[in-house]
Order: structure tokens, then C-alpha cells, then sequence
């Protein structure tokens, strides 16, 4: 795909292409849709659907994407797996929120729908959907799936809970 000259999209703030071209086959490797659509719970994005994103991607030449379901969404999935389907199943991967009492037919589903990891988003307690005690046992549900775990928690965080994702061999990242 290559940059598009001048296009204005919602929530970007340029509109014409970038400075550096973008090398094929670069990937947003971290992105968020916003569908009214879908449930959602709290202040929601206006701008931020798979159409919204696609502007995005032809102004920036860039084809593939990882979809990542925001916080908004809770546990809400469906918005990944349409976006991913909206967005082409064959360039686009999602990353799932999700509880320990998921099922296998909801994980295969996921799966299936092109999801590839999880997320803990355990930085901010008071807007968290998830917590640390979902970690294990949802690294060891998901691992059958070959799908990786993501720990993301402020630098205060115990070492305990550090070890928890390092036994999954979980990317940790730390916010200062």
C-alpha cells in the first residue's frame, strides 16, 4: 500500500503522508477501535472505527495491523473480531481481553477469528478489567493456542507479581 497525498482522517493529526516512507510490510503493531456498535463502558472515541482506521492506513501506506480491544470495551471482544475481519483477515491480527471463566469454545473462537495474544492491562487498578490473579490461569488456558500473554504494571508492582509473568515467559513492561 503506498501513502495516500493529502488525506485528512478522524483522530489523526496529519493529512498528508509521512515524512519516511514506510517500509513494506510494516505493521501497526498496537492499535484500538472504537465502535458504538458494540457495548462499551465509559467515555467512548468518536472517529475510531476499522472505516476510520483504514483512512489512517492509506494516508500512511501501511497494511498491517495488530488490533488491541481497549478498555472501553471491558471483555467485549466482538469489536476485535470485526475489526479484524473488516480490516482483512490475512494483514490483521487482535489481541483479546479476557477472564479466567472464558470457555475453550470462546478461545477457539478467537482463534479462529485471527486473535493471537492477551492483555492484562494491570497499571491502573481503578479502570482495570482484569487483575493480577487472572494472569496464571489464563497464561496456562491460552498457551494451548499458542497465544502470548502481555503483562503491563507500574514499576512499583512486587517482584511476586513480576516472577508470576516471567514462570509464562510473558513480555513485561513497566511504566515509570
Amino acid at each position: 500500500m503506498t501513502a495516500a497525498a493529502t488525506t485528512t482522517c478522524a483522530n489523526s493529526a496529519g493529512s498528508g503522508p509521512p515524512a519516511l516512507a514506510v517500509p513494506a510490510p510494516a505493521c501497526d503493531a498496537h492499535m484500538h477501535v472504537y465502535d458504538r456498535r458494540f457495548a462499551f463502558d465509559g467515555p467512548m472515541v468518536d472517529g475510531g472505527t476499522a472505516a476510520d482506521y483504514r483512512c489512517v492506513q492509506r494516508r500512511l501506506g501501511t497494511a498491517r495491523t495488530v488490533v488491541v480491544t481497549p478498555r472501553v470495551h471491558g471483555t467485549g471482544n466482538d469489536v476485535t473480531l470485526d475489526a479484524i475481519a473488516r480490516l482483512g483477515a490475512d494483514r490483521t491480527r487482535g489481541v483479546a481481553v479476557l477472564h479466567p471463566g472464558v470457555g475453550d469454545g470462546e478461545l477457539r473462537r478467537l482463534h479462529d477469528g485471527g486473535v493471537r495474544g492477551i492483555r492484562f492491562t494491570l497499571y491502573t487498578p481503578e479502570h482495570a478489567v482484569t487483575g493480577f490473579d487472572m494472569v496464571e490461569p489464563l497464561a496456562h488456558r491460552v498457551h494451548a493456542f499458542s497465544a502470548p500473554s502481555r503483562c503491563r504494571f507500574v514499576r512499583r508492582a512486587s517482584p511476586t507479581r513480576f516472577c508470576c509473568c516471567s514462570r509464562h515467559r510473558s513480555p513485561i513492561s513497566r511504566r515509570r
